[in-house]
């Protein structure tokens, strides 16, 4: 396959080409959502992490979370548990 023709393909039809799980379900999410778009969510409380994939969610494929730095916030995103103790 020439690199022109992959670039004609749907999103859809290049996840077909991979054996990788993790690429192939990318590939299928921005089918599926007609959108490659992606957001780095890089908060510190969990109500603004919430807040943000409520409203960006339908409209990208992938959202990257920075966890350690919304955990070493003033709460955590998981309620009720201790988390481990955070440097900054």
């Amino acid at each position: 396959m020439t690199s022109s023709n992959f670039v004609q393909q749907t999103y859809a039809q290049r996840a077909e080409n991979f054996s990788n799980a993790a690429a192939k379900q990318l590939l299928e999410t921005m089918e599926r959502k007609k959108s490659n778009l992606c957001v780095s969510v890089d908060v510190t409380k969990s109500s603004d992490f919430i807040s943000v994939i409520d409203t960006v969610g339908p409209y990208v494929a992938l959202i990257k979370v920075g966890v350690r730095r919304i955990m070493c916030g003033h709460e955590t995103l998981f309620a009720g548990q201790d988390t481990h103790r955070c440097t900054r």
